[in-house]
């Protein structure tokens, strides 16, 4: 099973295999086409409508698939970015 993800401003379509869980697929949807501001594990969960630990087993499972990367910085301040290459 595949999963294509697409940005409606980006113009760009990814496949995951393994599937990703709807919830990372709708948080990713929602950043890559309107969200403002850094991504944090805090909005992450706000925006998942998930706790900050399952929040942050996504995140880790994202940085290892190579979608996310760890911005500079870090401890409460840590954010993520999309990786579009």
């Amino acid at each position: 099973m595949m999963i294509v993800l697409g940005s409606g401003e980006s113009g760009g379509v990814y496949i995951f295999y393994p599937p990703l869980s709807e919830r990372q697929i709708k948080v990713l949807t929602r950043v890559m086409d309107s969200f403002e501001g850094k991504l944090t594990s805090t909005k992450w969960a706000k925006i998942g409508k998930c706790s900050q630990d399952t929040a942050g087993r996504d995140i880790k499972d994202l940085i290892e698939r190579g979608a996310l990367r760890k911005d500079s910085g870090g401890g409460r301040s840590t954010s993520y970015s999309i990786i579009l290459d």
